[in-house]
């Protein structure tokens, strides 16, 4: 560096050089008046600053006389100044040489921090266009995990929609199952009643018993058959999948099946309605028939057999109405109580819908709902109805009977008893398809939160994965890149010294 310098201060050096040789080469002047024009010109315009001796030389030989010898003194004082001014333009010389060393020191170091700040420009503007380019990279691999999460939960709501189809067909499935299985297991239970009142009533032959024994193991075969085809159904799950053809064509038959059971509710409303108006026909008559009875009690009492035949009669009329009247307050208990039972069904079904309202349809229920009200309605009317007849009988007790009245007594206890049986019936077909209800609704809240689960469970260690593949190939870029780029700089620093020089 040292020999950059000196030649940069070659030019100013030779000049200086050149302007000393010329001086050295100047011949000496004359000896002469006219070249020390002393005599002419003051004494004060030759005086050099910072010479203070030869000042006051000059001013005393001004003062002296002029004589001979002035000339010689001119000359003496005339070398020493030119002496003195040599002096002086050596020491200013010197000085000169010294600043511009000091000067070109300056510029040598203005120049090696110039290749400095030029050398960290280019290796921050390297780093950043670096950083640039690693930050694109980055930006596009994360628009790329993001379209592929957005894939991702795109078709995980797919297939969540199509799960929680294929659940709702399978849900359907069990629950005709479990109404087989239910039903199964009514009869077993109605067998097992009547096998054990059967088997107490002494009148029953051993070959009947036998039969019943029978049927009930038939029956016990059929359970076991139901519940085997129930293990065959859980097991089977996996192949039901491809089965939805005729799954649907299950879901349409079921759906006739409604259909017909609506349609049969129907006509037993009708026909409730029909013995409503038959009931009530009957009370007419009943009415009338008292009506005769009261005017036509006068005429009979004069003969003494017809009094003792009412006598008879009245006694077993008595009888009967109060059979009757047993039977009406049994029957009324019966509907007050399978009433309650059915207010306790709407209130957990209600219940049920509170809890799983996304889950379970909102129409079947109000459907259901709907029913149960009308057959609370229909119970009551019936019970008002049963007290009505209650009140009649008792006021019929009073009075005689005949065979008509017989008759008609037998048709209304016959036409009572075919209604309560029809509204147990209805009772307990509601009563079982609200069971139904409650099951499906309890298997498909499982069945749901089980596969929520699932896939969350999935998507979150998906997520875990990504990240630890992220973070491990952000750290395997920076680990190579950092020593190549160290490299790179010591190349760059060296190649940019060598070629300054």
């Amino acid at each position: 560096m040292s020999d950059v310098v000196w030649r940069g201060s070659d030019p100013a050096r030779a000049s200086r050089e050149q302007v000393l040789s010329r001086r050295d080469r100047l011949p000496p002047p004359l000896l002469e008046e006219g070249f020390f024009p002393f005599s002419s010109q003051p004494r004060e315009s030759l005086l050099v600053p910072g010479l203070p001796g030869l000042a006051s030389r000059l001013d005393a030989a001004s003062q002296e006389d002029s004589s001979p010898h002035l000339l010689e003194r001119d000359l003496i004082l005339a070398a020493e100044v030119g002496q003195a001014l040599l002096e002086r333009n050596e020491q200013l010389g010197a000085q000169l040489e010294e600043k511009e060393r000091e000067i070109e020191g300056l510029q040598q170091k203005r120049h090696e921090l110039q290749r400095q700040l030029e050398a960290s420009g280019l290796e921050w503007a390297q780093r950043v266009a670096e950083l640039e380019a690693d930050l694109g990279a980055l930006r596009a691999e994360l628009e790329q995990q993001q379209s592929q999460d957005r894939e991702r939960r795109r078709e995980g709501s797919q297939e969540l929609g199509q799960l929680s189809s294929h659940n709702q067909k399978l849900v359907e499935q069990l629950a005709e199952a479990v109404m087989v299985e239910h039903s199964l297991r009514s009869e077993l239970r109605s067998l097992r009643e009547e096998y054990e009142e059967k088997t107490l009533s002494s009148s029953v032959s051993t070959a009947r018993v036998e039969n019943l024994q029978k049927e009930n193991r038939v029956l016990q075969e059929r359970a076991a058959l139901g519940e085997r085809r129930l293990a065959a159904l859980q097991e089977d799950h996996v192949r039901l999948c491809a089965e939805s053809a005729g799954l649907r064509d299950r879901v349409l038959e079921l759906q006739e099946r409604d259909r017909e059971r609506e349609r049969e509710l129907a006509q037993e409303r009708s026909e409730a309605f029909e013995l409503q108006t038959l009931n009530h026909s009957l009370q007419s008559r009943v009415q009338a028939l008292g009506e005769k009875i009261s005017l036509a009690e006068p005429a009979s009492l004069a003969r003494s057999l017809k009094s003792e035949i009412e006598q008879t009669q009245k006694s077993s009329w008595q009888r009967e109405t109060m059979n009757v009247s047993t039977v009406v307050t049994n029957h009324y208990n019966f509907l007050k109580v399978h009433a309650r039972i059915i207010s306790q069904a709407k209130k957990c079904i209600l219940q049920r819908q509170a809890q799983d309202s996304s889950f379970v349809p909102v129409e079947n229920l109000r459907e259901r709902e709907e029913e149960i009200h009308q057959l609370k309605e229909e119970l009551e009317s019936k019970a008002r109805e049963l007290e009505s007849l209650r009140k009649e009988v008792k006021q019929l007790s009073e009075q005689p009977s005949y065979s008509a009245l017989e008759e008609d007594l037998n048709r209304v206890r016959e036409e009572r008893d075919s209604l309560n049986q029809q509204l147990l019936n209805t009772i307990r077909h509601k009563v079982a398809l609200s069971q139904e209800l409650e099951a499906w609704q309890e298997d498909m809240s499982l069945l749901i939160s089980q596969q929520v689960r699932s896939q969350s469970q999935g998507e979150e260690e998906r997520a875990r994965e990504k990240r630890a593949s992220i973070r491990r190939n952000a750290r395997t870029s920076r680990s190579f890149r950092l020593p190549a780029r160290r490299g790179e700089e010591e190349e760059r620093g060296t190649g940019s010294f060598f070629s300054s020089l």
